[in-house]
């Protein structure tokens, strides 16, 4: 059983389970795979409770659309999980094509409606 933090903007929490659903269904996520993500543990800052769980966790899944690109907490998580040279998953929800250069040896797996 391996640990996966997943980060996303918070406009797309709502979506997690549905991505991580297809996600299993593609054998990308193991059924069995503990998920966590930035929830707050009380008394610690975001970034640090992020910074634990993405030491913690064997891989690292992020849910990537504009509204991630723009969030810094959601740049943090992944220039973090880049660092610790952990294995990272981008999900394409919509089709965008702003993944930060540095991180273009990542695995992305589209999941937005064809155009």
């Amino acid at each position: 059983m391996a640990s996966v933090f997943v980060s996303h903007a918070p406009r797309d929490g709502a979506r997690v389970a549905a991505t991580l659903s297809l996600l299993r269904d593609r054998g990308l996520v193991s059924g069995t795979d503990i998920v966590t993500d930035q929830g707050l543990e009380p008394g610690l800052s975001i970034r640090d409770t992020a910074r634990k769980a993405i030491e913690d966790a064997a891989s690292i899944v992020v849910l990537w659309n504009d509204a991630a690109a723009r969030s810094a907490n959601v740049n943090y998580e992944l220039g973090m999980a880049d660092a610790l040279g952990k294995p990272i998953l981008i999900v394409n929800l919509d089709g965008s094509h702003n993944i930060p250069g540095e991180l273009s040896n990542v695995q992305v797996v589209d999941l937005h409606p064809a155009t």
